[in-house]
């Protein structure tokens, strides 16, 4: 557990389906795979760079930050 950190998980399998945190109230992170369709929704940048796969290759223009949003 994180201080701070709140997520919501299913009942059912377990698996996690949203999380929010005290420092960032006005912000909601929905795991994408939860939703059925489209989402409807555009990315606005990439989070936890430095973890990414070595072998993927990010092609766009987005802000990237290598942890977290808060983080540069």
């Amino acid at each position: 557990m994180s201080p701070g950190v709140y997520r919501a998980f299913c009942s059912r399998c377990g698996s996690q389906l949203y999380a929010r945190i005290d420092s960032e109230p006005e912000a909601i992170r929905i795991r994408l795979g939860t939703f059925n369709d489209d989402p409807g929704a555009e990315p606005v940048a990439h989070v936890w760079v430095a973890s990414k796969a070595s072998w993927f290759e990010i092609t766009d223009q987005l802000p990237q930050f290598q942890g977290g949003a808060s983080d540069t």
